[in-house]
């Protein structure tokens, strides 16, 4: 299958699922409990809010970029999820040259761009993007086997015991993505064929889990969380499968 179609595929799952976030936001369906009556003008409330700060902050780094007063960017360390400097971190990405082989990014993409000339760090991350939501959708609404090809193996058996813990003991899970912050790419390995790409993503969300009753046991309908997500993509570049695994999850 040719390399191009990786690029296709990308750009369907991201506007699928730009169309699946439009239709949802906001929303609920007629039998889920409510734990306030003001829940719905909250959503749309904090949704606005979200869009315009997203709005302010854009506009500020560009001033900031024109001015060349761009603070450094940080990446959290997997160790104590700790923020860092980006310098004080060897072979991490060169934001001035994405491509420079002298990093392990760099490297990374030099591989990929062998295989796939029209390979780009914004087409990859839009795509890390969509199978983040495209899972979280389905791991909330207990239809991992539904994105069990953007899954490892040990991935999708911990997320699929998950969702048969929750329907044992009666319990949902609400997870309603509001939108997306920054999404960089922080780390990369290459071995042989196979190439790893870490993305670190921010996301705007409201998580409930209820019982059987519709009790709130954890989170807050009226309340948005500021997520950080580090997942770790794998993909073999010789094999004719188009689709990022997700290896790996942890939280920021």
């Amino acid at each position: 299958m040719s390399a191009i179609l990786d690029i296709i595929i990308f750009a369907a799952i991201a506007g699928f699922i730009a169309l699946r976030l439009y239709s949802v936001l906001g929303t609920r369906n007629d039998d889920e409990p409510t734990g306030s009556s003001q829940e719905p003008n909250n959503v749309i409330d904090a949704t606005k809010k979200y869009q315009e700060l997203r709005q302010t902050m854009r506009e500020e780094r560009k001033q900031q970029k024109a001015a060349g007063e761009e603070d450094a960017p940080t990446q959290f360390a997997n160790s104590e999820d700790e923020p860092v400097e980006l310098e004080e971190v060897e072979d991490i990405e060169s934001f001035k040259n994405p491509y420079d082989e002298s990093t392990k990014i760099g490297m990374a993409f030099r591989e990929l761009r062998l295989h796939d000339a029209n390979f780009s760090r914004e087409g990859f991350i839009d795509g890390a993007k969509g199978a983040h939501t495209m899972i979280l959708e389905a791991y909330g609404q207990g239809t991992i086997s539904d994105v069990e090809f953007l899954l490892s193996d040990s991935v999708y058996s911990l997320f699929e015991s998950a969702c048969f813990d929750r329907a044992k003991n009666q319990q949902s899970l609400s997870i309603q993505l509001v939108g997306y912050g920054e999404a960089e790419l922080i780390d990369a390995e290459v071995d042989g064929s196979m190439v790893e790409l870490c993305v670190r993503i921010e996301s705007d969300q409201f998580v409930v889990l209820r019982d059987e009753a519709g009790v709130v046991l954890e989170g807050d309908a009226t309340s948005m969380q500021s997520i950080i997500d580090i997942w770790r993509f794998r993909k073999d570049i010789n094999s004719d499968d188009p689709n990022w695994k997700l290896i790996d999850t942890q939280h920021g």
